[in-house]
């Protein structure tokens, strides 16, 4: 009985080497297209991953012709397991489904599935567009984009414009040049001038203004002076012995320079719309003593707060 066994498995092994021969032979003598025009095709399954104490198996699946329609017949698979010992060798063969394949013959059939071509980038730019991956719908995303940016642009471009208009109908800079209001302002002290103050608030004794002068800073533009507010429309002012008065007393101001008031100045009334005006370092300043009092209407703001030097930055007084 023993020696029965050995038989069939050695016959067995001889049957299964000849085929597993006669593929290898077939596979490397014809060339691919050359068996699917003849109708044979010889598939490559994957074996099972490896085990530690075990080979891979070996797996040869063998079709039948292909028929003129279009479809094949029932194959078989072999497995050889070369894990097994000698004479022994199991061979099992199971049922595997019909694959269909189509005739390359056939002028209906518009793919062949065993040489496919590269697609062109015409092609690929079709495909693409209906996802939007495609070049024209990125070139679209990106004028989008810009579009967006260029809106966001120009918003932010016109709100600016708009507070810049909104703040300089309130707020003037500007750059003291002359030394007449030292200590209070140095020169080249950079100040912010309030247009509206007067609009809407009262002119008060103390507050220091700019104000249109009579004197020519060229042919075309009157220069601008910064004074101080010494006295109101109505008010009387008198200038001797280097003290101010002011409807007959004499006022306290901590504000000027060392060296007082020179000069003198009648005792006179103030008419309305007048303000007679002087600068806080008197030794110097060309001011209402010389040229008289100004007409309020010659005002053009008030000079509110000090941005630069950062040592005197904020409020005048």
């Amino acid at each position: 009985m023993k020696e029965e066994n050995t038989r069939i498995d050695d016959l067995l092994d001889i049957n299964i080497a000849k085929e597993v021969e006669k593929r290898e032979t077939a596979r490397m003598d014809a060339s691919f297209k050359e068996r699917v025009a003849a109708g044979i095709k010889e598939t490559a399954v994957p074996a099972p991953e490896k085990k530690p104490d075990r080979p891979a198996e070996i797996v040869i699946e063998k079709s039948e012709p292909v028929h003129q329609d279009n479809s094949v017949s029932g194959s078989r698979e072999i497995t050889i397991d070369e894990g097994a010992t000698p004479g022994r060798k199991a061979a099992k063969a199971k049922d595997v489904q019909p694959v269909m394949h189509p005739d390359p013959s056939d002028p209906s059939v518009d793919t062949v599935i065993y040489d496919p071509e590269p697609a062109t980038d015409e092609q690929l730019a079709k495909r693409t567009v209906a996802d939007g991956s495609g070049p024209r719908a990125k070139r679209r995303q990106r004028r989008a984009l810009l579009t967006d940016n260029a809106r966001i642009i120009i918003k932010d471009v016109i709100i600016a414009c708009i507070i810049a208009l909104v703040i300089s109908a309130f707020i003037r800079p500007t750059i003291v040049q002359e030394t007449s209001m030292e200590p209070t302002v140095e020169p080249r002290d950079y100040l912010l001038m309030s247009r509206q103050a007067y609009r809407f608030g009262q002119l008060d004794y103390g507050d220091i203004v700019i104000f249109r002068s009579d004197l020519k800073l060229d042919k075309e533009h009157n220069k601008l002076l910064i004074k101080r507010v010494i006295a109101l429309p109505g008010d009387t002012i008198a200038v001797n012995g280097g003290e101010v008065y002011l409807n007959g007393k004499v006022i306290d101001e901590p504000y000027i320079a060392e060296g007082g008031t020179p000069g003198d100045v009648e005792e006179t009334t103030l008419g309305d719309g007048e303000v007679f005006v002087m600068g806080d370092h008197r030794e110097v300043s060309v001011d209402s003593r010389s040229f008289g009092p100004i007409q309020q209407d010659m005002i053009v703001g008030k000079a509110v707060f000090r941005l630069w030097p950062f040592s005197g930055f904020g409020t005048l007084h």
